[in-house]
């Protein structure tokens, strides 16, 4: 009987690991701040086209751990990448585009105003994106299928939209 009992109890806690484990906590958003201050968008602007910067825009988590995204750099480079667990990220491809468009595609992300954008929340499946230039990163996260602000969500589908395009060049 008291085998019964203390199995019956692990098997409860061994549940409710499970259910806890997989939850996330329902938080207010956290603030994405850059390593330096806010509002500063007009600069980063006026810098778009002599800085060197990054941007990635993924998606991914859930139960397999699975992310996938690209990354484009203000010289044209651009990859699409996915990762895995703890498995290392896998570059699907790697091309080169034209570092014009890659700028204009930047300068409109300043005109959206989506680095006076402070936002970041993580969920079940977490959508992301990256900027960054030698001085400064910027990372807005959230979950997906959540209402976020109008500007970051644009942003979010003028890059993933410009980086399908070049998956379909690619294939």
């Amino acid at each position: 009987m008291r085998k019964r009992i203390i199995s019956t109890g692990l098997h409860c806690v061994f549940i409710l690991l499970i259910l806890f484990g997989c939850a996330k906590k329902a938080t207010e958003p956290k603030k994405a701040t850059p390593t330096q201050p806010a509002n500063i968008a007009q600069p980063l602007m006026q810098k778009t086209q002599q800085q060197a910067f990054t941007i990635t825009v993924s998606q991914g988590g859930g139960f397999t751990g699975r992310y996938s995204g690209y990354t484009i750099s203000s010289d044209g480079t651009a990859s699409h990448w996915q990762k895995v667990s703890a498995v290392k990220k896998s570059t699907l491809w790697k091309i080169s585009t034209d570092s014009v468009e890659v700028k204009k595609l930047a300068a409109s992300l300043h005109n959206l105003g989506i680095f006076d954008i402070e936002y970041q929340e993580t969920g079940n499946l977490t959508k992301s994106i990256f900027y960054q230039t030698n001085a400064k990163q910027y990372k807005w996260t959230w979950a997906a299928g959540k209402t976020i602000p109008a500007a970051l969500q644009e942003s979010y589908t003028i890059l993933i939209t410009f980086c399908k395009q070049l998956d379909r060049q690619k294939k």
